[in-house]
């Protein structure tokens, strides 16, 4: 689910509904999305104690909204993502292979240090990657349908 996309829900559902799991999922993975869904409750809860007599108030609070713009968007740069992914792979034998972490194979911790470190190396990287697939779902998702092998089995 993209940011635009989320945003739309949140600005159009109702007081009271609730979000679906995808809008979910995207406030989760998207802080700037998060920040801004927590705004617009704040101000529905400020509508909501507003005298239904003080039409001004309200007008008001819509009409900086539509100045300002509710969720302005920008794009999330997936090299960025891709860099710290590449990052966060070489870790792995970086850490191994440096003199402290051999150091501490050869103590008698070696065994435990050594599943120890990549155990927690891997559970980043798990971590990492199912985020990097939360926020970039739909891009991920535009690129493996239009990958050649995918229009190949389609023309059949």
């Amino acid at each position: 689910m993209t940011c635009k996309e989320a945003q739309d829900r949140v600005l159009t559902r109702d007081q009271d509904e609730s979000f679906d799991a995808a809008v979910h999922a995207h406030l989760l993975a998207c802080p700037r999305c998060r920040r801004l869904a927590q705004r617009i409750a704040v101000a529905d809860e400020v509508l909501r104690h507003t005298s239904a007599a003080d039409p001004e108030q309200v007008d008001a609070v819509m009409a900086t909204i539509d100045k300002n713009g509710a969720f302005p968007t920008r794009a999330h740069s997936l090299l960025r993502w891709l860099l710290g992914g590449a990052l966060l792979l070489t870790a792995l034998p970086v850490v191994r292979h440096s003199d402290p972490f051999r150091f501490l194979l050869g103590s008698g911790l070696g065994p435990r240090v050594d599943l120890s470190v990549t155990v927690a190396i891997g559970s980043g990287l798990v971590v990492y990657m199912a985020i990097f697939v939360a926020a970039h779902g739909d891009r991920l998702d535009a690129m493996i349908r239009n990958l050649p092998s995918r229009r190949i089995f389609r023309e059949r």
